[in-house]
C-alpha cells in the first residue's frame, strides 16, 4: 500500500470514497449519513475486538483442558511403565518426556490393553511382559 493511501479505503490521499469515513467533507453542513456510518463503523469494530478476544480465551481455556488431559494419561503411562520395569529411574522418565516417539510401540499395547495399572493383574501382566520382551 502506498503510505499516501487512505488505510480504509485505499483512495489517494486527500481523495476518499464519499462512504469513507476518513472522507473530508467540503460543506460546513453535517453529513448525517457519514455519521451514521461512523457509529456503525466503530460499533462493528469494537463488536469485532470484543468477540476476538472471547474467542481467543475461549481456546486458551480449551487447549489447558486439553493439556491437563493428556498429562493425566501420560502420567498413568509413566507410572504403569515404572510398576512394569520400564522406567527404573528418573532419567529414563525424562528420556520418555524428551523422546515419547521411542516409546510409541510401548505405549500403543498400553492402549489396546485399555491402560492397565498395576492393580489389574491379567491385562498389566501382559503389558510387563511386552515391556520386558521389547526391553531385551
Amino acid at each position: 500500500m502506498n503510505e499516501f493511501e487512505c488505510s480504509v479505503c485505499g483512495g489517494p490521499e486527500g481523495k476518499c470514497h464519499p462512504n469513507c469515513p476518513n472522507f473530508e467533507v467540503s460543506s460546513e453542513e453535517p453529513d448525517f449519513f457519514r455519521y451514521l456510518n461512523g457509529i456503525i463503523m466503530t460499533a462493528a469494530d469494537e463488536f469485532f475486538v470484543r468477540n476476538e478476544k472471547k474467542v481467543a480465551k475461549q481456546l486458551v481455556v480449551e487447549r489447558m483442558k486439553q493439556f491437563q488431559e493428556d498429562w493425566d494419561e501420560i502420567t498413568q503411562f509413566v507410572q504403569a511403565g515404572r510398576d512394569a520395569g520400564v522406567f527404573r529411574k528418573i532419567e529414563d522418565i525424562l528420556f520418555f518426556l524428551h523422546n515419547p516417539d521411542k516409546y510409541k510401540p510401548l505405549y500403543l499395547i498400553w492402549l489396546e490393553l485399555e491402560k492397565p495399572q498395576k492393580d489389574n493383574k491379567a491385562d498389566f501382566n501382559l503389558f510387563k511382559l511386552e515391556a520386558l520382551n521389547r526391553r531385551k
